[in-house]
């Protein structure tokens, strides 16, 4: 099954027919290729962390490449944007990654709110350290930088 110029995917073939692969699947073989690292957006980011009920209607994924692209899988399309590089710094594969995403894709407003949910929602290893002792992407700010990747968890 085509999906795109030059990429193919094989069909699933179930007893009710057969129906393209889900999107993510192909989405996660082409990041263990390595031909380019691929997240997902900010909405959906945020909605699998139980930030928002919204579901977005196209998915999208951010990559680091200059034009845009779009693959279809059946009657759905997927788009896939250029985006910012910061989007891929911290752990873009692990839920803290998703909540970086997540946080600005939320507002200002939405976003101070939402740092309860993803306290409870992160385990804590995700939060403070790794299993290697290796600080986690959502941490306070140390004495010595004075700042933190995620200022919004100092609040109250």
């Amino acid at each position: 099954m085509k999906i795109t110029r030059g990429r193919y995917a094989l069909p699933i073939t179930s007893r009710f027919g057969t129906r393209p692969p889900a999107p993510e699947v192909v989405i996660a073989q082409l990041n263990r290729e390595g031909a380019q690292q691929l997240v997902s957006s900010g909405a959906a980011a945020a909605n699998a962390l139980g930030l928002t009920t919204q579901v977005p209607v196209q998915q999208t994924f951010l990559a680091r490449t200059r034009s845009q692209k779009r693959y279809t899988f059946g009657k759905q399309q997927v788009t896939i944007r250029p985006a910012a590089a910061w989007n891929f710094l911290l752990l873009p594969d692990r839920p803290a990654g998703q909540a970086i995403r997540a946080l600005p894709w939320l507002g200002p407003d939405q976003a101070s709110a939402a740092i309860p949910t993803l306290l409870r929602v992160l385990p804590p290893v995700e939060l403070l350290n790794d299993a290697n002792g290796c600080a986690g992407a959502l941490k306070p700010p140390s004495p010595q930088s004075g700042t933190s990747q995620l200022n919004l968890l100092n609040d109250p």
